[in-house]
């Protein structure tokens, strides 16, 4: 089986590899890269939803074969959400869907939009809503000019995406909130399971936005829910 992770805002797949050591032995961990993130850095950034998930779609394509297990954590969870329907759709062996870390894809934000801020506004707004930010991005100009655009345009992408379809997906849905995590809800949480005909819990795990997904923890519990729903 595979399990594919897709990244935060600003992240690399490699945000996941410390999930390897957890794995079972005959599960195969794909950590995916967006353009200009990652082993893609080279690559241009893209700023439009829709151009990233087809992107994604046809660049994996040989790792989204076989029997699947989808992982996506903030800005990962709406990129796995509609890669999902369109695995689906083709009839791919989907087996799960897991979300972290996002409001439901109906649900309207309730803080104001941050991508279009100056560098100094922009970061300290990141800052204040998830945290995470290393206090050397706000003083070292190299840093910035390599971290803020991929962050800038991943946040763009959260920020003004609106859901094709409200229909359910043909695969159980599960979702994780971080009890720490200030920037998403239960409630905006719970709207998740109406995405799916075999929705599933809404679990909390430990950590707060950014350190949720590399706590030892909450990667057990994140595993346990898929040995748990997957039958083998």
């Amino acid at each position: 089986m595979k399990l594919v992770c897709f990244p935060y805002s600003g992240a690399s797949g490699i945000v996941y590899a410390q999930w390897r050591p957890y794995l079972p032995s005959d599960w195969a961990l794909v950590c995916i890269d967006c353009p200009g993130h990652g082993m893609r850095s080279h690559e241009a950034l893209l700023n439009n939803h829709e151009e990233l998930v087809d992107d994604l779609y046809n660049t994996y394509k040989d790792e989204f074969l076989g029997p699947l297990v989808l992982f996506g954590h903030s800005l990962g969870a709406l990129i796995a959400f509609d890669i999902a329907r369109r695995l689906l759709n083709e009839g791919k062996d989907l087996k799960l869907l897991l979300v972290s870390g996002r409001r439901a894809p109906h649900i309207s934000s309730r803080f104001p939009p941050i991508h279009n801020l100056d560098d100094d506004t922009f970061l300290k707004a990141l800052n204040d809503r998830y945290g995470g930010i290393p206090d050397e991005l706000f003083l070292n100009k190299n840093l910035r000019e390599i971290f803020i655009p991929p962050l800038r345009a991943d946040i763009g992408i959260s920020e003004q995406y609106h859901p094709t379809t409200q229909l359910p997906l043909s695969c159980p849905l599960g979702a994780f909130l971080a009890e720490h995590d200030h920037s998403v809800t239960l409630e905006e949480t719970l709207p998740w399971m109406c995405y799916s005909q075999y929705p599933q819990n809404v679990i909390a795990i430990q950590g707060n936005h950014i350190n949720c997904i590399t706590n030892p923890i909450s990667i057990r519990a994140i595993l346990q829910v898929i040995t748990n729903t997957v039958e083998f």
